[in-house]
């Protein structure tokens, strides 16, 4: 468990100091602090400390899954023998196909990374890729003058490589010219009683993120933004640190001890939007895990305006590279 330590300036609401039940893995305690011991919780994002530079220190390993989300579209007519369900399924058939092309289009134009062999390899990961439907945008029969009855439908989809190019991802030099990867790290993998912990992260590429922890119990307590830090757009190249100087409280161990988990959600374009409750300075998700997952990948796309130029209208329509990651973290007297 982590014991959020606020200084005084930033307490807001907060009165008691009573002690954690054990049930509850995280709970925020309010501590008078003086300002000059301010050190904080959460991602100070824009620090690079000497401390931070030491990527990977530590032994635990974050689960990576990389993917990108994009929208499709697919239409199909029934003709003379097709049924309105076997025309329904092949339009979204069409659609998750379109979806496949887009994205293996995209990393086969963007990724220029020097090994060869390697881009080969990543670019074969998304010709066998997974495409999963989150949400269908549109869809409708409309009439066509040759046709006769057809179906439309457009979705909002990702599209997952298979296990070999999630593997690839951790081995692409930092360019931004590869997909999106994020490196998420602690400064160790096990904590004691009274220990802060820190948490670090780095991207590839300039990217928007969610950082949240999971405590034993199961609660979901938003990270990043947070009501100090509100930036969720984040530079490529950069180590960023929790905690950190601006967000004006600690990270702390205290009981109850257990497997706790620090999880990131990041894409090149704006996340979705995720449900919180705002107590006592922290946001709590009102979302389980698997709710959080998808909620993130909702992005909104929205197709530029043609006076906008063609640029403008080709980036618009481009997939959104989405990297979830996670890092296990264990506590103990």
């Amino acid at each position: 468990m982590f014991w959020l330590a606020f200084p005084r300036a930033v307490r807001t609401g907060l009165t008691t100091r009573t002690a954690p039940s054990a049930g509850r893995v995280f709970r925020a305690l309010l501590v008078c602090l003086p300002l000059a011991f301010a050190v904080t919780f959460a991602i100070a994002f824009g620090s690079t400390t000497a401390e931070a530079t030491q990527e990977g220190s530590a032994p635990g390993k974050a689960m990576q899954r990389p993917s990108s989300i994009v929208r499709a579209e697919g239409t199909a007519c029934m003709g003379d023998d097709a049924s309105r369900r076997q025309t329904r399924d092949t339009a979204m058939q069409r659609a998750r196909d379109q979806a496949a092309r887009l994205v293996r289009s995209h990393i086969s134009s963007s990724v220029t990374v020097r090994d060869n062999v390697l881009r080969e390899d990543l670019i074969r990961s998304y010709a066998r890729a997974d495409v999963r439907v989150l949400e269908v945008l549109e869809s409708a029969w409309h009439q066509d003058p040759t046709a006769g009855q057809c179906y439309r439908t457009r979705i909002l989809a990702e599209v997952v490589p298979e296990a070999s190019g999630k593997n690839l991802h951790g081995s692409l030099p930092e360019d931004p010219a590869a997909p999106l990867t994020i490196r998420l790290w602690t400064d160790k993998d096990s904590y004691r009683s009274g220990e802060v912990v820190r948490v670090y992260l780095k991207g590839n590429k300039p990217f928007y993120a969610l950082l949240a922890y999971k405590d034993v119990a199961g609660r979901l307590i938003q990270l990043l933004p947070n009501p100090m830090r509100h930036a969720n757009r984040f530079q490529g190249g950069v180590v960023y640190r929790v905690p950190d100087l601006e967000d004006g409280f600690d990270l702390k161990v205290i009981p109850p001890y257990g497997r706790e988990k620090v999880m990131l959600f990041a894409g090149t374009g704006p996340l979705g939007t995720v449900r919180t409750t705002k107590n006592s300075g922290i946001l709590v998700i009102d979302e389980t895990p698997e709710d959080l997952a998808r909620s993130t990948r909702s992005i909104r796309l929205v197709p530029a305006r043609p006076e906008q130029g063609a640029d403008a209208v080709r980036r618009s329509q481009e997939p959104v590279e989405f990297y979830e990651t996670s890092l296990d973290i264990s506590t103990e007297p």
